[in-house]
């Protein structure tokens, strides 16, 4: 079991062993307090009355996922990016970041290529705000050398990224940028009309929608050539490799995959779910959330503060006729 709080913690339930790798994650924020005081000492010229603030707010999520094979797990903090041994936590290599422009990021490994999206933003408390400097890196996963870091011109803030054969796509609120996978170079931008809204992700295998015949299949296979790109104002874009957009259409019909069990995807939109087979075709629908995830046979839902619990041990162990289930 691998646990991310301030850093990695291993437990082998089956001997008992575990390892632990501190890492900073976090950092405290005096700007409000010193604000304050200077608002207090103000105040105190004028009325004679000196008020003092103590303590901090902490800036926290500065740290990437953990990505881990059968031997390794990859991480990334705020000051470090490491490869870690799984059985006891030794560190493989350890590469410094820019501590200046670290912030919450992604990291995914492809082709013995560990990439590093710093997406410049932060939390502090619930609160998203800019944090950082956006960049992109890539390392050998084996050695841990750098191949690039590559930061972005216009200093936003990176919204969601998509890695094709030859390059790496990024999104910011207005622009889609694109940048060589092999070298971080940078090679073109799009910037998008304000009355689309703001962009927000490429949109991947886990959004499906569904066709005259009511046969359900990933966005994405629409044209595997394509991005697709969802925007805050519900917008659907169809993007070329030249970063055209050669189609915009509102979505109206699009469902999230959220749980499987065996051959059977669940997908949802507001309070249905469809259970669909691998064929795509609809076995059941069920009045259940996005929020929903399946134990055994049995799914749960949380609605209003009130859980549900849905036993589909039948419908899953026959599913010949199409059903509905409330």
């Amino acid at each position: 079991m691998l646990i991310s709080a301030a850093g990695l913690h291993a437990i082998n339930f089956a001997d008992g062993s575990r390892w632990e790798y501190n890492a900073v994650t976090g950092v405290e924020d005096y700007t409000g307090t010193i604000a304050a005081n200077v608002v207090g000492v103000a105040l105190g010229f004028l009325t004679g009355n000196f008020m003092f603030a103590s303590g901090y707010n902490v800036i926290h999520d500065i740290v990437s996922n953990a990505v881990s094979d059968s031997m390794y797990v990859y991480y990334a903090s705020k000051n470090n990016i490491v490869k870690i041994d799984k059985k006891n936590g030794e560190v493989i290599w350890n590469g410094e970041l820019p501590q200046e422009s670290t912030s919450k990021s992604h990291i995914i490994i492809e082709d013995s290529i560990l990439y590093h999206v710093n997406y410049g933003y932060a939390y502090m408390g619930n609160r998203k705000l800019k944090f950082g400097k956006p960049y992109i890196a890539a390392y050998n996963v084996e050695t841990g050398k750098q191949k690039y870091l590559s930061q972005l011109e216009n200093q936003e803030m990176i919204n969601s990224y998509y890695i094709s054969d030859k390059n790496m796509f990024l999104l910011t609120d207005k622009d889609i940028l694109m940048y060589s996978k092999e070298t971080g170079r940078f090679i073109s931008k799009k910037k998008c009309a304000d009355t689309i809204g703001n962009l927000q992700y490429f949109i991947g295998s886990r959004v499906y929608m569904n066709d005259a015949n009511n046969h359900f299949f990933p966005v994405i296979q629409q044209d595997t050539s394509k991005l697709f790109i969802l925007t805050k104002n519900e917008y659907f874009l169809t993007v070329d490799s030249m970063l055209n957009i050669t189609d915009t259409q509102k979505t109206n019909n699009w469902y999230i995959y959220y749980a499987r069990y065996n051959d059977k995807k669940f997908i949802a939109k507001g309070q249905e779910t469809i259970i669909i087979n691998e064929d795509g075709n609809e076995i059941a629908e069920i009045t259940a959330t996005l929020n929903a995830f399946l134990i055994d046979k049995v799914l749960y839902d949380k609605k209003n503060n009130i859980f549900t619990k849905i036993d589909l041990t039948e419908l899953l162990n026959n599913s010949d006729n199409q059903l509905y289930v409330e």
